[in-house]
């Protein structure tokens, strides 16, 4: 039997190179995982802050929606009077 007849395949030569590579292979796996899971929590209240952005301003833009709708111009509020000296708009559902 010659040298390349023993091998195990053409990348190792022996189980043993072969589940070195594998073990080598998934513990790289892990420490990006772990990589990773430890930026979400370091950013999770960022991301809640951000979620919380985006619930309001999908309801401003569906108050919007349903003002172009009523054929309206997408801007309907009212002043609010307690609030002078300031641009202040406020909408209401």
């Amino acid at each position: 039997m010659t040298d390349a007849q023993k091998r195990l395949s053409p990348e190792f030569k022996s189980y043993q190179e072969f589940f070195n590579a594998k073990l080598k292979q998934q513990e790289t796996l892990i420490k990006d995982l772990r990589s990773h899971q430890r930026h979400i929590k370091d950013n999770t209240e960022n991301y809640a802050t951000q979620m919380r952005l985006f619930k309001d301003l999908r309801g401003l833009l569906e108050i919007k929606r349903k003002t172009l709708a009523e054929g309206g111009d997408g801007l309907v509020g009212y002043q609010d009077s307690q609030a002078q000296g300031y641009d202040r708009f406020v909408l209401r559902d």
